[in-house]
């Protein structure tokens, strides 16, 4: 009842039922169910979404619908715009979509169980 008076009042996008709900929703979620330092970080003024699987930075990645701008709002950092993805795909999946993977690296065995429960390859001794 208080946000469609509101909706009312402010009019424009707001007068929508579905906008000024998902509008809401957004609000509370970036509030109450985003955690700093489990969710993201906050550098340089900055927030940097952590991979809930790898526990690692997704550089250059921003969650969609306001929730990362809400969430720099929250944090006291500089709002950014809004992005407009093309198209939305995570490194597991896409990496996924291969049918053979394989790799080098000296630092395999400080991945190994998440090598082996993401993408099913085994880490050999070096």
């Amino acid at each position: 009842q208080v946000l469609a008076e509101a909706g009312e009042e402010l009019g424009g996008t707001w007068r929508s039922a579905v906008r000024r709900e998902e509008a809401a929703r957004q609000a509370l979620t970036a509030d109450y169910l985003f955690k700093r330092d489990e969710h993201y970080l906050v550098a340089d003024g900055k927030i940097q979404i952590v991979d809930e699987y790898t526990g690692r930075i997704m550089a250059d990645r921003s969650w969609n619908e306001g929730l990362h701008q809400l969430i720099e709002f929250k944090e006291g950092c500089q709002v950014t715009g809004r992005k407009h993805p093309v198209a939305r795909i995570s490194y597991q999946r896409f990496f996924r979509r291969y049918r053979k993977l394989a790799g080098m690296t000296g630092t395999a065995r400080e991945v190994a169980g998440e090598m082996w429960s993401v993408y099913r390859l085994p880490s050999a001794p070096a």
